[in-house]
């Protein structure tokens, strides 16, 4: 697989694609050794023997190849046939997106305080905690609580973090082999634009909590997903 992997490498440079691998040799020597023996021109982790990422990921085979879209979702768990077309696709609808190389184009609007009396020309590029950090037209960075702003700003970054994978809430993964997953299906946004696999949890104060295959935890506005999921989320009740 390396000459493929290099090929890739090589073959979508300057476009919106990254190899990452995850090495699991028990020693370290070995991972150093198999990197220059193979010219693995990408970067690749090393996970140790049945470390932290294959749990998080509930890798149970070698290799397992994953595809993981411009936004953070995972398309394809496990993927051999068709494998460069479906990156090709992947790549074009991140670069519709506008992504170019593995940078974001920024899509830049006028923030608001909750009083109105201040604004800001910025685009939001990361939430930490209950603050987001803007990114201003002279290339700063500033840091400002949720709660401060406008409500017509607080709904547009709720709708930005639906099509970003929502807010991620940080919880332990589940290790391989625990609970059974035939609870999962795919949920989609109201926009049509946005999908993810994942386990519904519960639905509280008009938010709805689901548990994606790789363990973690996000939170939806109700109102963010399609008429179809909103009606079966209903129906658990």
């Amino acid at each position: 697989m390396f000459p493929h992997e290099r090929s890739l490498v090589e073959d979508y440079q300057g476009r919106p694609f990254v190899l990452l691998g995850v090495n699991n040799d028990a020693e370290l020597e070995r991972v150093h050794t198999s990197i220059k023996k193979n010219k693995i021109n990408w970067r690749s982790f090393y996970d140790g023997s049945g470390g932290p990422i294959v749990r998080q990921f509930r890798v149970q085979s070698f290799p397992t190849i994953m595809l993981i879209d411009h936004r953070g979702i995972i398309q394809h768990a496990k993927i051999r046939e068709g494998l460069d077309g479906e990156i090709e696709r992947l790549v074009s609808v991140a670069e519709g997106a506008g992504m170019v190389g593995d940078l974001i184009v920024p899509e830049q609007r006028t923030f608001r305080d909750k009083t109105g009396d201040h604004r800001i020309v910025a685009t939001a590029i990361a939430r930490e905690g209950d603050n987001i950090v803007l990114l201003k037209e002279d290339g700063s960075e500033i840091t400002v609580a949720l709660e401060d702003l406008s409500k017509a700003d607080q709904r547009y970054l709720r709708t930005v973090e639906l099509e970003a994978v929502a807010a991620v809430i940080e919880e332990p993964a589940r290790e391989v082999g625990d609970e059974a997953t035939e609870d999962f299906r795919t949920f989609s946004a109201a926009s049509g634009g946005y999908e993810v696999e994942a386990r519904f949890i519960e639905f509280v104060d008009g938010m709805v909590k689901l548990e994606k295959r790789d363990g973690k935890v996000i939170e939806v506005p109700m109102e963010k997903l399609s008429d179809g999921d909103q009606q079966w989320i209903r129906d658990q009740e």
